[in-house]
């Protein structure tokens, strides 16, 4: 089932992706490649307060881009990255998503589904949480070097 709806999640994005005329081919081409994860508070990662999963739009997801622009530029200029943005809502309707970075070159089809884990590997390994309600990229963390 949770492969069936990030299955849906993506043809949903991609077709957004043909329907809007404004987006210029820049904007898509830096967010490189992502996945959509649903998720599961059961889960290791991530971890939000009293949260169940949310959806996440193409429109956020440039919010999104926008917001944490400032803390991970360093890292775009070194490497492409993979993207798996998981989105939760809390108990106050606060929307957060936290976003996994990987480079791309550890890409496998597995990461649109499961979440990437690495225990070092420096800046080709990092994460940021965002309160997008609040515009806010308030947890940075870059892997340490092996």
């Amino acid at each position: 089932m949770r492969k069936i709806n990030n299955i849906i999640s993506f043809i949903f994005l991609f077709t957004i992706f043909g329907c809007k005329m404004n987006i210029s081919q820049t904007d898509v081409a830096k967010l490189n490649h992502f996945a959509i994860i649903e998720y599961n508070p059961n889960e290791k990662f991530p971890k939000f307060e009293s949260a169940q999963a949310t959806n996440l739009t193409y429109e956020e997801i440039k919010k999104l881009e926008f917001i944490i622009m400032p803390k991970i530029q360093k890292n775009l200029k070194k490497h492409k990255y993979f993207r798996q943005y998981i989105a939760a809502i809390n108990s106050s309707g606060e929307k957060f998503v936290w976003i996994n970075f990987f480079c791309i070159e550890y890409y496998e089809a597995s990461h649109e589904t499961f979440i990437m884990e690495a225990a070092d590997g420096g800046d080709c390994f990092f994460e940021v949480k965002v309160n997008l309600t609040k515009k806010d990229c308030y947890f940075y963390k870059e892997n340490m070097e092996g």
